[in-house]
C-alpha cells in the first residue's frame, strides 16, 4: 500500500490557451493576428513569454472569438479580471470565497452563473484564482 500520488493540475496560461485554440483551428499565429486586429510579432514575443499578456479587453475579445474561445476564461488566463465580473464585485468575492449564496442573489443571474462556470471551469487551474 504505498502513498498515493497526488495530482497536481498545471496551472494554464495565456500562451497554453492560445496556442490549444490555434492547435485546433486552422488558424496560423498571422491568420489569427489579422483576425483580431493585433501584431503578430507582439502575439509572437507574449506566446513565448519575453512580453506579458495584451490587458485590452476588447483585442482579448476578438482572440477567442477568432479561435472560437471562451472570452472570459482567456481574461482570467491573462491575470486580469473581466469587467463582467468587475460590475459586481459581491458576486466576485462570493465566487471566490466558494459561497453558494452567489448564484442566489437576485441581481444579474445570467451573467453570476456565467461567472460560477468559467471560474470552477476545469481548464482553470486554482493558482490563477
Amino acid at each position: 500500500m504505498g502513498a498515493q500520488p497526488i495530482l497536481i493540475k498545471p496551472p494554464v496560461t495565456f500562451s497554453d490557451f492560445i496556442q490549444g485554440g490555434l492547435n485546433r483551428s486552422s488558424l496560423s499565429l498571422r491568420e489569427l493576428c489579422r483576425k483580431a486586429g493585433t501584431d503578430p510579432s507582439f502575439m509572437s514575443k507574449v506566446l513565448r513569454g519575453k512580453l506579458p499578456p495584451p490587458s485590452d479587453e476588447k483585442l482579448l475579445n476578438r482572440l477567442a472569438k477568432a479561435l472560437g474561445l471562451d472570452a472570459l476564461t482567456l481574461i482570467i488566463t491573462t491575470g486580469w479580471t473581466p469587467s463582467q465580473l468587475r460590475q459586481d464585485p459581491e458576486t466576485l468575492k462570493s465566487l471566490l470565497e466558494g459561497r453558494s449564496q452567489a448564484r442566489k442573489s437576485p441581481a444579474a443571474p445570467q451573467r453570476r452563473e456565467r461567472a460560477f462556470q468559467v471560474l470552477k471551469s476545469p481548464q482553470l487551474s486554482e493558482d490563477l484564482l
